[in-house]
């Protein structure tokens, strides 16, 4: 909001400088009030309304002021009333072999640990017993 009505006040402030300066110039055309004597030789120098310098003193000037009602310091950071939630576990393999399973696995080649068998022939399928307990 203090944006906003700095914004606002700075293009409140750059219009006026701009409708001073164009009046003056309207303004200054005729001297003393009423044309010239037509035989009078008046010699008037008009180099224009400068508007363009008009807008920029008049916008930086108003930047300046609404600079003051700016905040000039960052918003807070939102503090959550509760710690955060743990990180999660590290990644594991889908699932870790039990020792029965390892030995398993390097004494027979087409152990599957799926159903605990392994080839003992092409055709005939046999359960693993190993040295140490199935789980």
């Amino acid at each position: 909001m203090r944006t906003m009505t700095a914004v606002v006040a700075a293009g409140a402030l750059a219009l006026s400088a701009l409708a001073a300066t164009s009046n003056e110039a309207a303004a200054g055309k005729w001297k003393k009030g009423g044309p010239p004597h037509p035989q009078a030789q008046v010699h008037v120098h008009n180099h224009g309304s400068n508007a363009g310098a008009a807008l920029f003193a008049g916008t930086v000037f108003g930047l300046a002021v609404g600079s003051l009602f700016a905040p000039h310091y960052a918003p807070q950071p939102y503090y959550y009333p509760y710690a955060p939630p743990p990180p999660p576990p590290p990644p594991y393999p889908a699932y870790a072999y039990s020792p029965h399973q390892l030995w398993c696995l390097n004494h027979f080649q087409t152990y599957s640990v799926a159903t605990n068998t392994y080839y003992a022939s092409p055709t005939v399928v046999s359960f693993c017993v190993s040295p140490y307990p199935y789980y």
